[in-house]
């Protein structure tokens, strides 16, 4: 399971831009210091990002902050040798140094709601990304230069624009401030990530940390904003979604291999999370494939 990430973005470096094409695992659950911007030209899959869990797909566009934790995870048609790989462009770029640039430029303080959204994730409306994408990909080609600096801050005037943008994860998640904190709490999701399948009680995850029941319900939901219980069924809820878009599987085998004991328990929170049943947001998935356009909305709407 990854953790930290170290980005290679110089201390004198404002930002790093890579456009990849490759198909194989998915992106791991992980972090680092510097905001990341993800533009997706082509891939579907489920997106984690601090407590939010939703689908992504091409024309996805997502802004996050500092140490934010994330990870994408790719539907299976995505995976191994097929017929088309992911297309993303991922720019890294310095929070330090760009919040002193902001900080220290009066023409910029309109960027300053924008940068303390980031700080939750964000993602941005379809209008928005038909603008920014292009620009995403020339900042590939301008590299370090100053026309990539020019080009950054003109993205980012244009996501401060975008009045559809919504921020992902919960208001009331922050993720531990040291490193030590990050890793202790990472070791738990990881731990959730790897095993959703079956029946996870709170207190073999209080042992691995040393501490009580009590204290470790406590110690979770400030970390998190979320019960152990409600974090473990979003990503058992997310898994869903993943099959229910990438399998032939009927709803009783999803329900059973996402970890959820009874059919109607995972209808019951399927529908109070996405507002509607597995079967009908597989019908509507499938639809959206067939005429390119994929996806579905998050559970505070879509964009």
């Amino acid at each position: 399971m990854s953790r930290y990430v170290h980005v290679p973005l110089g201390e004198d470096q404002l930002f790093i831009a890579n456009e990849h094409v490759y198909s194989g695992k998915d992106f791991p659950f992980h972090y680092h210091p510097e905001i990341e911007l993800t533009c997706v030209f082509r891939s579907n899959g489920m997106r984690l990002v601090g407590d939010s869990f939703e689908s992504y797909r091409k024309g996805d566009l997502v802004a996050l902050g500092s140490n934010l934790p994330h990870q994408w995870q790719k539907n299976e048609s995505f995976k191994g040798p097929r017929m088309f790989n992911d297309h993303i462009v991922v720019v890294h770029i310095h929070d330090g140094r760009l919040k002193a640039i902001i900080e220290g430029t009066r023409e910029l303080w309109s960027l300053k709601p924008l940068m303390e959204e980031i700080r939750s994730g964000v993602v941005f409306s379809r209008e928005t990304v038909s603008w920014v994408s292009p620009r995403m990909q020339q900042l590939v080609q301008e590299g370090g230069s100053m026309s990539g600096v020019i080009t950054l801050l003109e993205i980012l005037r244009l996501l401060s624009k975008d009045p559809k943008r919504r921020v992902l994860a919960s208001p009331l998640f922050r993720w531990p401030e040291d490193s030590p904190g990050r890793e202790r709490i990472f070791d738990v999701v990881g731990y959730l990530l790897k095993n959703y399948h079956r029946e996870i009680r709170a207190g073999e995850l209080a042992e691995q940390l040393n501490l009580s029941k009590s204290a470790f319900s406590h110690y979770f939901r400030k970390r998190t904003s979320k019960s152990f219980r409600e974090y473990l069924t979003d990503i058992r809820l997310g898994n869903a979604c993943k099959m229910l878009q990438d399998s032939d599987k009927n709803v009783g085998e999803i329900c059973f291999e996402c970890g959820f004991g009874s059919i109607s328990n995972f209808n019951k929170a399927f529908n109070r999370t996405y507002r509607t049943s597995p079967m009908q947001y597989r019908r509507r998935m499938r639809t959206l494939a067939c005429t390119g356009c994929g996806g579905a909305r998050g559970r505070n709407g879509g964009t």
